[in-house]
């Protein structure tokens, strides 16, 4: 509850106090308990209008004070509402929709809150699953970068061995143009042209 839900209800508590009957309301006639207690503030200041008719079953000394245990959960679940975050355990959702489901057989009006917690559930939903893609991309990235370094260095040993073939390719050339000369004939044709 934030300071001006607190100061409302002080003002409200105060207020019910001051003109409090015992008398049952339209409203409260068919709770199976008298209410009593201040906390039923509470109830109206989230405009809830609760049967509590599951409390027959319990002993009646025990029927208002588990309405209000009821009452109390019901603000402190709203009030949770407000605090989740995206990295909650899913878990804590499912809980407050269990609670849900037992406020809502006392009458409580928990539409609302079950649409929220179940917007954020699909929105955690989605965020885990583009979590999961993201770490899916991030693999494939590295499996990317690992295969472009295994490429890198398989062009290296490439580029050396390209580089010995072109130099020896250059000195076979280089040889092959000393072998095309005709010196050898020329000197052939000299010895055999000079006299004895």
């Amino acid at each position: 509850m934030t300071t001006d839900d607190l100061i409302r209800l002080h003002v409200y508590v105060d207020s019910y106090l001051s003109v409090y009957t015992a008398t049952p309301t339209d409203y409260q006639q068919d709770w199976p308990f008298i209410k009593r207690s201040p906390m039923w503030a509470i109830i109206e200041l989230h405009s809830q209008k609760p049967h509590f008719a599951p409390l027959k079953e319990m002993n009646e000394d025990y029927r208002e004070g588990l309405a209000i245990a009821h009452i109390v959960t019901f603000g402190n679940l709203v009030q949770r509402l407000s605090n989740f975050k995206p990295n909650d355990p899913v878990d804590m959702f499912n809980i407050n929709l269990e609670t849900l489901s037992v406020l809502e057989t006392h009458g409580f009006d928990v539409g609302p809150i079950r649409r929220r917690l179940n917007q954020l559930l699909s929105l955690k939903t989605k965020m885990r699953q583009q979590e999961d893609t993201r770490k899916e991309v991030v693999k494939e990235l590295e499996k990317c970068d690992h295969e472009k370094s295994l490429v890198e260095k398989e062009m290296q040993v490439l580029k050396s061995k390209l580089e010995q073939i072109a130099i020896a390719q250059k000195v076979k050339e280089e040889e092959l143009v000393r072998l095309q000369t005709h010196v050898l004939e020329l000197d052939f044709e000299k010895l055999a042209a000079t006299p004895l």
